[in-house]
Formats: C-alpha cells, sequence, structure tokens
C-alpha cells in the first residue's frame, strides 16, 4: 500500500497560496501582481551555476582585437594590358622522350591506321569474290538461255 500511496499536490491548495503571497490591493479591488510571480520564478531558471572555478583567459587582461588586413582590389585585365606595354615572347618548347617528335604517330593512331587498312584490304577481297560469283552467275545465265532458245 505504501508503494502506491503517491502524495498528489492539492491545485487549490496551490492556488490560495500563490493568492496569498501575490495578492495585490489597489484602490479597494484585488488582483495578481504576475510581474512579481515571473521575477520569483524566472530566478530558478536564470541562475548561475555553482562553484564556477574557471574563466576564458585572465578577468583583468585588456582585450585587443585582432587587425584584419585591409582588402586589395583585383586589378581588371583592361589596366593590366596598360601596363604591360610590351609584348610577351612564349617560350621554346623543349621536346622530350615522352613527347611526340615531329610525324610519329602515337600507339593508338598507329592501331586505329592499321585497322583501317585491314578493312580496305578485306572490303577489296569481298567485292572481287563478289565479282566472281555475279560473273559466273551471269555465264550460267547465258548458257542457259542458249539452251532454251534452241
Amino acid at each position: 500500500d505504501k508503494l502506491t500511496h503517491v502524495p498528489r499536490y492539492d491545485v487549490d491548495r496551490f492556488i490560495g497560496q500563490l493568492r496569498k503571497k501575490l495578492g495585490v490591493r489597489q484602490g479597494g479591488s484585488r488582483h495578481f501582481d504576475w510581474r512579481t510571480l515571473g521575477r520569483e520564478a524566472g530566478v530558478c531558471f536564470n541562475a548561475v551555476p555553482s562553484r564556477v572555478a574557471f574563466l576564458h583567459g585572465p578577468a583583468t587582461a585588456d582585450y585587443v582585437p585582432k587587425e584584419r588586413k585591409k582588402r586589395e582590389q583585383r586589378k581588371s585585365s583592361a589596366e593590366d594590358d596598360d601596363e604591360d606595354d610590351e609584348e610577351e615572347q612564349p617560350d621554346e618548347l623543349k621536346h622530350t622522350a615522352d613527347q611526340k617528335v615531329c610525324g610519329a604517330l602515337s600507339k593508338v593512331e598507329q592501331q586505329v591506321k592499321s585497322r583501317a587498312e585491314q578493312l580496305v584490304k578485306r572490303s577489296r577481297e569481298a567485292r572481287q569474290e563478289a565479282m566472281k560469283v555475279w560473273e559466273s552467275s551471269s555465264v550460267q545465265l547465258s548458257k542457259d538461255e542458249k539452251k532454251k532458245r534452241k
């Protein structure tokens, strides 16, 4: 029974105590002082933590803000062109072993060229075979026509 018996607060008693402590008479009428209630309740929520033993740096030191660098404006390309009246000469290219030598083909270009040559060769051979078949069939047809006329 003791475990199930939970003390409950009485709402009517709580309101009566609030009216007693925060009720104010003014000009013959009684009203509730909400401002005092807010101030008293705010103390619970705005309390500073107890036993604070640290600060962010020494409290007596003077604060000196860091100086920021001033922003420099970029020059426009038109201004750059006016300042540089001399034309720049391109640097000479130095050929290394890895770079292409004039007229030399890369491996990929060599493979493409060889494949193209193979295709041309095969297409010529296929055309020649097709011509032989056509000629033999046309000769056969002409022989059959002669037999029919007779």
